[in-house]
């Protein structure tokens, strides 16, 4: 059965916020075709939808600054089963198996008020350390979820670009065109849940350096 949009919108809106990227030279807002008025948005700590090439069907491109190193953001997006902790509707999150070049996670996800759980299994792969993991469904529920995060130091280091592309075919008669309209509302979403992590993880070294 074809499931309603608004149901679309909100297993968009948690796949965005869960899954977690080609190396690129990025030096900031500047290194990407972003207008002013994005860059803009991004300085005052906004998420943004950015246009281009690949925002295309059923794909959406976001961005967000967030002010820590690449670093510390890696870390939260390394850590496969802590996701639990912050992404609404996870209810699991195990590696399965990890092997050169990259991770098999298995994941279970509520959707809304749909009864029980998606079940799936997501390839990570770390494509460069410290700077991009790409990601796509291996196998399980979706017939297509693949995308990537990219993390770009900015001029000042302790300040980070984060890209985080998705494209998602649930594999049910939908048009993309409500697909790609969900995903440029819930990617921003998802990349401040990220900024909020690691701010999270960050305070929480501070309190165990405090004497």
């Amino acid at each position: 059965m074809t499931p309603p949009f608004p149901t679309l919108t909100a297993l968009c809106g948690s796949i965005c916020s869960l899954l977690l990227f080609q190396s690129t030279a990025l030096s900031g807002p500047d290194a990407l075709s972003i207008s002013d008025e994005s860059k803009k948005r991004l300085e005052t700590g906004e998420a943004v939808i950015l246009s281009g090439p690949e925002g295309g069907e059923r794909k959406a491109l976001a961005a967000i600054i967030v002010p820590y190193p690449a670093a510390a953001i890696w870390e939260v997006l390394d850590d496969k089963e802590s996701g639990v902790e912050w992404v609404d509707g996870l209810r699991a999150a195990r590696v399965v198996e990890e092997f050169e070049g990259y991770t098999l996670v298995y994941q279970e996800l509520k959707v809304g008020f749909l009864p029980g759980t998606f079940k799936y299994v997501i390839r990570h792969i770390p494509t460069e350390f410290e700077r991009r993991i790409d990601f796509r469904r291996e196998s399980g529920a979706f017939k297509s979820v693949d995308g990537y995060w990219i993390l770009s130091p900015m001029e000042d280091p302790s300040r980070t670009l984060v890209l985080y592309q998705l494209h998602i075919d649930p594999g049910v008669p939908i048009p993309a065109v409500v697909i790609r309209n969900s995903l440029q509302k819930t990617l921003p979403n998802a990349l401040t849940g990220l900024r909020q992590q690691v701010a999270k993880v960050e305070a929480a070294k501070e309190e165990e350096k405090a004497p």
